[in-house]
């Protein structure tokens, strides 16, 4: 794979649980692969665009994501979110616009849970589906839980009102 398809695969699946690694950091990472053996590069003539290199994980690199995955050291989940941030802060503006941006948060996560249930969808027929099926279906149950508070704390929000 390129880097370039690297990013989209990241784009179209770990993004929605983990993040979506800059294509700065894709390609830095594959240099530090190859540097450790535990990918291997080659360069691809192109005549209308630019060469490009494609990327193959090793025996080696496929040991080492091994001894990664099975490594017992687990580092707690860490949450980010500027909804919460906003909303712990809320006091200094109006519950009005705190309560539209839990509404807008609200429509995201359905579009969100939609786009979930396509890929839900599409996995179903995929043979080596098993492990990702069973990681989205960790971030659909955290998106309905998500949209079970957003209804709480616009409920309380308005009778605060």
């Amino acid at each position: 794979m390129s880097g370039y398809d690297i990013k989209k695969l990241a784009d179209n699946s770990i993004k929605y649980f983990f993040w979506s690694p800059a294509s700065s950091q894709i390609y830095g990472e594959l240099r530090r692969l190859t540097s450790l053996r535990y990918a291997r590069e080659r360069k691809v003539d192109q005549k209308h665009r630019p060469d490009k290199r494609l990327y193959r994980i090793t025996s080696s690199g496929k040991q080492a994501l091994r001894a990664w995955i099975e490594s017992p050291q687990l580092i707690p989940d860490v949450l980010k979110s500027t909804l919460l941030l906003k909303l712990f802060f809320g006091h200094n503006s109006s519950p009005d616009i705190v309560v539209e941006q839990l509404r807008a948060r609200r429509r995201q996560a359905l579009e969100t849970l939609i786009q979930f249930e396509e890929i839900e969808r599409q996995l179903a027929n995929e043979d080596r589906g098993f492990y990702p099926y069973i990681t989205l279906k960790a971030t659909i149950a955290h998106t309905h839980a998500e949209l079970v508070w957003l209804e709480f704390a616009i409920e309380e929000l308005n009778r605060s009102l």
